[in-house]
């Protein structure tokens, strides 16, 4: 697929998704496809659909904007401990956004949120989505300083015409400050562990019978869904039944937990519960039917 310099990008743009790359003689934009051939629909709320809803809805609204005379952007952040699916729902998102001929900007690791100050002229009159993965990620790795993470959402390098989905793993290594107002964060949504009926739905969508992904999802309660979808591969690949092959992962967790908790991540599970919302949600909608979820995070007011 053709490269597209920061030179070129006004001049040729099309609407789809592109990740921004780095080369030698710059930076610029790599279309790229989106692949959700894999994608099981297993939540009860439907949160891509909420948040594309959401998307179309403020894409709507800039003559509004316009007349209050306040920036025409929008942010929306996921939250919620790894391999609960926060990935699959954002590229069902790019899936409607490019049947909708939007312009999607996957914003890299490796790519500070500075760099995108050339790209903001550059599509200064399209409307963008701009995806940024794992907000903690880039605070600790400091690939961006707390300054230039919320100089992006809300001050001198916020866009317009512009909507952000970002996702953070561990929300309670956040400053507070990141979400405390409205025009950085407008909506809030917690990925927990699926549920039991969640996982019976995955499973069954993968072939397995009924009875067979009750005791199957049963093995993996407190755990995230990355754990069936990887369970499922291995064991083919170690050609053991699904259910041998969690028993005996099972069994390592056990014999590593007590040496590692806290360290790599084990322990860090959200609590399990059967029958539990899918999702909490904080939605600054007036009308929204929703609640604020204690997200827990820390940090100074800025």
């Amino acid at each position: 697929m053709e490269k597209l310099p920061v030179k070129e990008v006004k001049r040729k743009i099309n609407s789809g998704v592109y990740n921004i790359i780095k080369y030698s003689t710059g930076q610029g934009l790599q279309p790229t496809s989106v692949n959700t051939d894999s994608y099981i629909d297993i939540r009860d709320n439907k949160a891509h659909q909420q948040i594309y809803t959401k998307l179309i809805n403020f894409k709507s609204k800039e003559d509004l904007y316009k007349q209050e005379k306040v920036r025409f952007k929008h942010g929306v952040l996921l939250y919620g401990s790894p391999g609960n699916g926060k990935t699959r729902e954002i590229c069902k998102i790019m899936e409607f956004a490019q049947k909708d001929d939007l312009v999607i900007l996957n914003v890299p690791s490796d790519c500070s949120l500075t760099d995108l100050r050339q790209f903001r002229e550059a599509l200064s009159n399209q409307f963008v989505v701009i995806v940024l993965e794992e907000l903690t990620e880039r605070l600790n790795s400091r690939q961006d300083s707390l300054e230039n993470i919320l100089s992006f959402l809300d001050g001198e390098d916020s866009w317009e015409k512009c909507f952000v989905i970002a996702t953070t793993n561990y929300p309670e290594d956040l400053p507070y400050n990141v979400i405390d107002r409205p025009g950085r964060f407008n909506l809030v949504i917690e990925f927990p562990n699926p549920t039991l009926k969640e996982k019976v739905r995955y499973l069954i969508g993968r072939g397995y019978t009924e009875d067979e992904a009750r005791r199957i999802a049963k093995l993996t309660e407190g755990l995230s869904l990355d754990y069936l979808v990887q369970g499922i591969t291995h064991s083919k690949l170690n050609n053991k039944s699904l259910e041998d092959y969690l028993r005996e992962t099972s069994q390592f967790r056990n014999r590593v937990s007590g040496k590692f908790r806290g360290k790599i991540g084990i322990g860090r599970e959200e609590n399990s519960d059967d029958y539990a919302d899918d999702f909490s949600i904080y939605d600054d909608d007036e009308d929204a039917p929703l609640t604020k979820p204690k997200i827990g995070i820390r940090g100074t007011n800025k």
